[in-house]
């Protein structure tokens, strides 16, 4: 399924029938690894440039947890689905490698 029709208002009736976990994991998987892919573009990038990505990972919060287009996800995107927003998101990735690569770098000089 192509990701505008999976976040399609079209197709949000079909959406009821899967439980919490179920959607949330089928929009992880087809969304947010999709912006994952390319966060080292968006490092350091203006809010302008991400802007248009976090409204997507917004749309498919708001089809996970049901709410209503205009509907405040803010909270809901922290509490309930436990997700970073893209610029906190891409500062942790980013981080998380840059730990990684250390460590292991640490280790091959043992």
């Amino acid at each position: 399924m192509h990701q505008n029709q999976l976040l399609s208002w079209r197709t949000r009736p079909c959406w009821g029938a899967y439980s919490l976990e179920a959607a949330k994991t089928m929009v992880h998987s087809f969304v947010v690894a999709r912006c994952d892919y390319c966060n080292s573009v968006c490092y350091g990038a203006s809010a302008v440039r991400i802007r248009p990505l976090q409204n997507v990972i917004y749309a498919a919060a708001r089809l996970v947890v049901r709410k209503g287009k205009y509907d405040s996800i803010t909270t809901d995107l922290r509490n309930v689905l436990h997700w970073l927003p893209l610029q906190q998101r891409t500062e942790y990735i980013k981080v998380s490698l840059l730990s990684i690569s250390a460590f292991t770098k640490q280790l091959h000089c043992i």
